[in-house]
């Protein structure tokens, strides 16, 4: 389910707006808004967030916008900023933070919200980028979007909100770059370095300067010296002279604002470098400059940046050339860079979310209550959703379940057709294949016991066979007269009459071929009054070995 997300940048210019949609996976920027130009730094105190208000309301009513999630920033104009290393693992940090930074603020600890973005951190020790604003400027700002009938589910540092578009435009970048948000009335500096941020400074030069300043040195009136900045503003390269009189003292009033604004960019870098240098001793130097803001717009501006800085400089740029959105914007796309870099804070996911500004001002007093309106529509939505594929799934059993209904009485039916077949003597026929079961197995046992009984543990080898067999096994010319044959399991006792005790020994020989016959053993041999001899043979039949009991003795 789609869910939008409004990134809202509420300037001292204009209104600048980023509409996003994002997935359970996935984001997308979708569209980019500019009001028209209200100057409210021109205004009474009193008549800003009058005119403020109707400008967001205004631009949302123009453009149909609507968004359950905002997210904005306050000016670093009204931010303290301080890097700071504590000698603490990252969870216990925003329990010391007020109370380190409380040196360096000339206010009360209770007059003022704290928060932090984690840079890096160790179990030792923890890197971060702490901020501190006034309750009543946070106050303020969020009557102000409150009464565009919105509530910002994030209020951040603008100047580190850039540092989400890493997310974005400057995802593959590598190494380490500045974004350089030229605004109205301040310069924002983010520094990157390998995907993590570095350093956040606010200039208070920008844009505003340059127009008071073709509006002093050409002597022209407020109006007019905007028109100039915007349709005619340019600064003179050393290898491309300007011809015109007129566009050469131009660029020479922009310089007089420029030339230090770049310095202070550059001092940053200093400071950036010095700051990091602490934890490692060879920092890497800025490599890039993306530029953005409306000041970005002045022309020759990135390549004059370049020839004094001796670094790279571009303009950010969020879609193609021919997208929809660069064609509406034009040249304009890179003063909307702050909407973006808000709305991403909420709308980055996967594992771009873990690499967004942290910083939240809406905490204690300030926490943002949710809204739930929407919240009942989604419920019922997903639940409409889970009772179907919950009313599939039983029908799924339910079918499952009657086929295998049917199997089983099929299977039950044959059981006990089988049964009558085989036992058609029972009174009481069994009602279920378990009952017919149990009956065949005590009949089982019956028969196995009868087998015992009448094969006397011999099995297939009655008495009847034994005699077979022992007569098959004698030799014809060796003269017996068997006396008695006593079977006691698989043990055979023999008692007969011979010639001699060698016949006796032969008779003994012959049996013991037999595969069947074991332990063949002669008892006690007598000799009768006719003459013969009268012996004992005792013998087992199986594998089985004989016990004492089991031996008769003569």
């Amino acid at each position: 389910m789609l869910q939008k997300i409004l990134g809202l940048d509420i300037g001292s210019y204009s209104i600048k707006a980023a509409l996003f949609e994002t997935t359970f996976r996935s984001y997308e920027l979708t569209d980019l808004f500019e009001s028209a130009p209200f100057a409210a730094d021109e205004l009474a105190p009193e008549d800003r967030p009058v005119v403020i208000t109707e400008a967001i309301l205004r631009l949302l009513q123009d453009h149909s916008i609507a968004a359950p999630t905002v997210v904005t920033a306050i000016s670093g104009m009204g931010v303290s900023t301080r890097i700071l290393t504590l000698p603490l693992p990252a969870r216990q940090v925003s329990r010391v933070l007020p109370f380190e930074l409380e040196p360096f603020l000339p206010f009360d600890l209770d007059e003022i919200i704290v928060d932090h973005h984690l840079i890096s951190s160790s179990p030792t020790e923890s890197v971060c980028l702490a901020a501190a604003v006034k309750k009543a400027t946070l106050a303020e700002h969020v009557a102000l979007v409150k009464n565009a009938n919105l509530d910002p589910a994030f209020v951040g540092l603008d100047s580190l909100m850039l540092y989400n578009l890493s997310q974005m435009t400057l995802s593959r970048d590598p190494g380490t770059y500045a974004i350089v948000d030229i605004g109205h009335q301040k310069t924002s500096v983010c520094v990157v370095s390998n995907g993590n941020i570095q350093y956040v400074r606010t200039i208070f030069t920008a844009g505003k300067s340059i127009t008071d300043t073709i509006r002093e040195e050409l002597d022209l009136t407020l109006e007019q010296a905007v028109e100039v900045k915007h349709n005619h503003g340019i600064l003179e390269l050393e290898n491309q002279p300007l011809k015109s009189p007129d566009l050469r003292r131009l660029s020479a009033a922009i310089r007089t604002v420029v030339d230090p604004l770049i310095r202070e960019v550059l001092q940053t870098f200093h400071a950036y470098r010095a700051q990091v240098s602490k934890g490692n001793p060879s920092p890497q130097a800025v490599e890039r400059i993306y530029l953005c803001g409306g000041g970005s717009l002045l022309r020759n501006l990135s390549e004059y940046m370049n020839a004094i800085t001796n670094v790279p400089v571009n303009r950010l740029r969020f879609f193609p050339e021919d997208h929809e959105v660069s064609r509406k914007l034009g040249k304009k796309e890179p003063v909307l860079a702050q909407a973006v870099a808000l709305g991403l804070r909420a709308a980055a996911r996967g594992a771009a979310a873990k690499h967004v500004a942290s910083l939240n001002f809406r905490k204690n007093e300030f926490a943002f209550a949710r809204d739930f309106t929407g919240l009942k529509e989604k419920a019922v939505f997903f639940s409409k959703w889970i009772t179907a594929i919950f009313v599939l799934a039983l029908l799924h059993v339910g079918l499952r379940y009657e086929n295998l209904s049917r199997q089983n009485s099929r299977v039950e039916a044959a059981v006990l057709r089988t049964f009558r077949e085989i036992a058609p003597d029972v009174q009481n026929p069994p009602n279920n294949s378990t009952a017919a079961l149990k009956i065949l197995e005590e009949r089982i046992q019956k028969f196995r016991e009868k087998q015992e009984i009448l094969t006397a543990g011999l099995n297939e080898m009655t008495a009847l066979r034994i005699l077979r067999e022992i007569s098959a096994m004698l030799p014809p010319d060796l003269p017996i007269d068997a006396q008695e044959l006593t079977i006691n399991r698989n043990t055979v006792t023999i008692r007969a009459n011979t010639d001699s005790l060698a016949s006796v020994d032969g008779i003994i020989a012959s049996l013991q071929q037999h595969s069947k016959f074991k332990k063949i053993e002669r008892g006690d041999t007598r000799e009768s009054a006719d003459g013969k001899k009268t012996f004992q043979i005792t013998m087992s039949v199986g594998d089985e070995e004989p016990t004492p009991k089991d031996r008769r003795r003569p």
